[in-house]
């Protein structure tokens, strides 16, 4: 806006002095944006010469790539921790049943079949019960051996009964063979 177009309109010079200067501080305020918005484009064409060359449907290769290697990783990540799980929980089980070494018993057991199942516990509970009927020279038995001491010095029995070596030996024996 020019001065003299306003001085034509009848204004008083006061009035146009401050329209002057609110037009000056918007035409600032505007060359400012400009030079802000020039300043971007520059940047922005500079940024996409570093571009130039690149081989854009190679990258999506490579992504696609890089995204089939990750989720091929954590696959099998959860499936050795999934595995891990599974064979300490067999550990676990099979030491309640004293099994005397796990190794010998993963062959007897349908390890797909328990890994799959939905209550792991209980189904290899239930294969272990089987083994324990079927194999059960790879577990400790479960019976007492009772621990035989010898006669402890003391007085004669008041009934008379004998009380030799010879048959306390023998009723000692008998005992633990359970025929007393």
């Amino acid at each position: 806006m020019k001065r003299k177009f306003l001085e034509d309109l009848g204004l008083e010079k006061d009035v146009i002095e401050k329209i002057m200067n609110e037009n000056g501080a918007d035409i600032e305020k505007a060359k400012g944006e400009v030079e802000t918005l020039r300043n971007q484009l520059n940047e922005t064409q500079d940024k996409l010469k570093s571009f130039e060359g690149v081989d854009v449907a190679k990258l999506r290769g490579e992504i696609t790539n890089l995204t089939n290697e990750l989720a091929t990783n954590k696959a099998e990540y959860e499936a050795s921790i999934a595995d891990r799980d599974f064979n300490d929980l067999v550990k676990g089980i099979a030491s309640e049943y004293k099994a005397r070494d796990i190794k010998a018993i993963m062959p007897f057991l349908d390890v797909e079949a328990l890994k799959s199942s939905k209550n792991q516990d209980k189904d290899i509970r239930t294969a272990l019960d089987g083994m324990v009927k079927e194999q059960g020279y790879l577990f400790e038995p479960n019976k007492k051996v009772p621990y035989v001491v010898g006669p402890t010095p003391g007085p004669m029995p008041l009934g008379g009964g004998s009380d030799d070596k010879k048959t306390r030996a023998n009723e000692a024996i008998r005992s633990l063979f359970g025929k007393e």
